[in-house]
């Protein structure tokens, strides 16, 4: 699949919910097109939830950044934002199922708090891993590495 397009694609998606605040959304590509061999649904629905949560979570007139890294064998997919953070005690609760933090709650009503268990799902299953910096107040930044290649399909029906 091209990463590139994929992203782009949702990064669209969401420009005009992220006008409606004000925010910027820069997307950062490399000028060529970047392919990997894995599960399109499972790789959308990880940058959409990731995308879609740093523009709900931003602040008025705020920006959100996306950006892919070419690593090789392995692509980084990184999510910044400069808005709510995320509290240091509570970042290994975020991938939680049902979890919302405190702010969160207080931010937006949207979400069930299955997004992020359901990010950190798929990218673990198509043999990458995620990791996530952030402070409270300070914005967030997601970073999910899936390899090139997917090697091992554990449902299937694939």
């Amino acid at each position: 699949m091209d990463l590139n397009l994929l992203i782009e694609r949702v990064v669209d998606g969401q420009r005009e919910i992220a006008s409606r605040d004000n925010l910027e959304i820069r997307l950062m590509l490399p000028e060529y097109t970047i392919l990997i061999k894995s599960i399109s649904d499972m790789v959308e629905t990880v940058v959409v939830n990731l995308v879609s949560n740093a523009v709900r979570y931003s602040r008025e007139n705020g920006r959100v950044s996306v950006r892919i890294v070419d690593m090789g064998r392995r692509v980084r997919i990184v999510v910044e934002d400069d808005g709510i953070g995320i509290a240091a005690d509570e970042l290994d609760q975020i991938f939680n199922e049902f979890y919302r933090t405190p702010l969160a709650q207080k931010k937006s009503t949207l979400g069930t708090g299955l997004g992020l268990s359901i990010v950190k799902k798929f990218v673990e299953e198509l043999g990458g891993y995620i990791e996530v910096q952030s402070a409270s107040g300070s914005g967030s930044t997601f970073t999910v590495t899936l390899p090139r290649r997917i090697r091992k399909l554990h449902d299937p029906l694939r």
